[in-house]
Parts: C-alpha cells; structure tokens; sequence
C-alpha cells in the first residue's frame, strides 16, 4: 500500500472574528458595488438596499434563550461560563499538587502524568509569563535535569519510560521559545538529543515498543505518544527526517489496533491520531476508523475500558472531524464532566488499571482540562490543518 508523504505542518491558525465583526454577504456585496469591481442592473441593487433592515437585523440578533450562559466575543461557543469555571478549578487544583522538585507524584508513570498536567496548564496562558508560570518553569527544569547524554528523558521511578520521554518531549515543543533565554537554548539541546533518541529506536516496523527495547511488544499509546512529539519537533524547525514519518504510516497501516471483541475507541483514536501527527491528513483509514467512534457519542462513559486513556485521544481525532459529530460528543462529554467534577476541582479515578500504582485524580483532572479547552485549539499540538 503507498504511502502519502507528509506535508509541512501549518502554524496556529488565525483566531475567528466575532460574530459583529464578520462582513456578511450582502455588506461584501456592496462593497464590492461600492469598489466598482460588479456591474449590476439598477433593479438588482435596489432590491438588495431593499433588504438592508433585514440583514442588519439578522447579524444583530441576540442569541437563544436556552443558551444562558454562552460566552461572548472570542470564546467559542462551546465553552460556557460553566466550563470555563470549572477548568479554572481543575487547574488551580493541579497547581497545589506539583512537588517543590516540580514533578507530579502519583504513580509509577510519574513523568507522563506530570506531563499531561503541565501540559493542561500550559493551555491557560504563556508558559513563561502566564498565571502558573512558576509551576511551568519548576517542571520545565525537572524536565532539563533529568535528561541523559544518550537523550533519553526519564524520572528515576518511571516504569514506563518510552512513555514518559515521548510526553516530555511534546510538552517541550509546546513552551520552547516562550520562555527565558536560558531554558529555551537548554530545551533546545534536550529536544535536539530526544529526538535523535527517538528516531534511533524505532523498530524496522516503523512503531516503538513500550520500553524502547526489543524484549516488548508493540504498543499504540507509545507510539502515538513519540510520533506527536516528532511531529512537532518538526514543526518548530528540528531535523525530521520524512522516512521516519513514512515508516510509522506504514506501522499504522499493517497492523491492528485492537483485535478483542470489544470496543477499542481508545485505539482507534490512537490511530487517527498517528496519522495526523505524521501529516498523511487524506488516509482512508482516517474515515474508517472515525466512524468507528461515533458510538462514543451515546457509549456510558463508565462503561469504557481506561476511559480517560480513550477521550484523549478519540477527543483529538473527533475535533479534526469536527461538525456536528464533534459538537455532539463534546456537549456530552463536558455535561458528564461539569457533573463528576468534585468540589476540590478535580476528577476522581473510576476506572481499572493493572499497574500496582496507577495513576488517579492527578492524571484524570490533568485530561479532563485538557478536553474541555480543546474548542480553543490554545496549544499548538491541537492545529492539525
């Protein structure tokens, strides 16, 4: 099966224009009227002045009654005042719980989940000069620390330490150049050499194994989590190379995600997402593997296998669907979310997990916030077109 090669990864798109100061179609008409650009009957354009109280009207209009608390001016509508009250709260909880070392500690995966919850910080604001900036630069610095000569980034009571690297290295490409001069050439550095360590162990199949060691098998979460961060390592300008990106398109494209009987939204996801990451945005198995998650708009959230592992993922491969499938689950997402969430402000663990110290509130309140920002497409690593 060919393989499409990757195209340059875009930047942040522009913020959308709020509703007052869109140009409508009857303005853009006159415009163009007015620039002399058309040349229409005298009928026609006075038919079109005719209607000029409607159309003013139209753009005027208030918004419906049964959307309360909807947020004006540049917030998308999604995000409510609910919502944004209750990231608030997740994150200020996930402030108070970073050691003064800077790591989160929860588990055995300590470096991961620290890096999901830096990262869910992280969409608040600049991570050198935003409101948990400190906690950022504490992080950050754990981070630098803790990187080897041979480029591999790893907590010292990590169990997971493919893991942990690929999410360190992604939370790095998200505030390299926004902060000091200092850390940003040691980021730098750090990226330069995680990189290299990763692309060095990728398998001939083009994944990665769960500890980068041929003892253990492949494993999806592993390498989505390394191809996000090559992908934007990539995009701020790191050496790529584009047969590495098309080795792990090959991966996505011969083997199985999931080959149980049951439902494996999160793997799906994990696809989709693999191959966003790796720029082939046209894969056919892109379409086939989203309409597998349509079920996850009515599926009982408490019914899933790692629900938390599964929405992070499937959130970001639904968003890049986007309509009216993403508006669907995101509404019933954020309705289960703003109803578990607990009066501290975070989320509790409700799942299984066969780790003897899984991760609990730290990494589902860490998701949690990162989903419900997911609308404002803050963090570069959200642009896929």
């Amino acid at each position: 099966m060919s393989t499409a090669r990757p195209s340059d990864q875009p930047g942040p798109s522009e913020p959308e224009a709020r509703p007052s100061e869109r140009p409508s179609a009857f303005r853009s008409l006159l415009r163009m009227l007015s620039e002399g650009s058309h040349v229409l009957p005298a009928a026609l354009l006075a038919i079109l002045l005719a209607f000029a109280p409607l159309e003013r009207a139209y753009m005027e209009r208030p918004l419906p009654a049964d959307v309360p608390n909807a947020v004006r001016g540049d917030s998308p509508p999604l995000m409510t005042q609910e919502t944004h009250r209750a990231i608030d709260r997740g994150l200020k909880w996930l402030a108070k719980q970073q050691s003064p070392s800077g790591e989160w500690r929860e588990s055995e995966w300590s470096l991961p989940v620290s890096s999901l919850a830096a990262l869910a910080l992280t969409t608040a604001g600049h991570p050198g000069k935003g409101p948990f900036s400190p906690q950022l630069k504490r992080f950050t610095d754990k981070v630098l620390k803790s990187a080897s000569r041979t480029g591999l980034i790893r907590f010292h009571s990590d169990t997971r330490p493919a893991l942990g690297h690929g999410f360190a290295m992604l939370f790095l490409s998200q505030v390299y150049g926004m902060m000091d001069e200092e850390r940003n050439r040691r980021i730098h550095t750090v990226m330069t050499n995680g990189i290299r360590f990763i692309l060095a162990h990728q398998t001939p199949k083009g994944g990665w194994y769960e500890d980068y060691s041929r003892r253990a098998s492949h494993y999806w979460i592993i390498t989505v989590s390394q191809i996000q961060a090559l992908r934007e390592a990539r995009r701020l300008g790191f050496p790529v190379s584009v047969r590495h990106i098309e080795r792990a398109i090959k991966f996505v494209q011969d083997e199985e995600p999931c080959t149980c009987s049951a439902p494996c939204y999160g793997m799906n996801g994990a696809q989709i997402v693999t191959l966003l990451a790796a720029g082939d945005y046209k894969n056919p198995l892109i379409g086939r593997n989203t309409k597998k998650l349509y079920p996850l708009i009515k599926y009982d959230f408490k019914k899933l296998n790692y629900p938390i592992y599964t929405h992070l993922y499937a959130a970001q491969a639904i968003n890049f669907n986007g309509g009216d499938m993403w508006d669907n689950y995101y509404l019933k997402l954020r309705q289960y979310l703003l109803k578990t969430q607990t009066t501290h402000g975070s989320w509790q663990r409700f799942y299984h997990c066969h780790a003897s110290r899984p991760p609990e509130k730290i990494y589902a309140t860490a998701v949690a916030c990162i989903i419900l920002q997911m609308p404002q497409k803050y963090l570069p690593m959200m642009h896929y077109r």
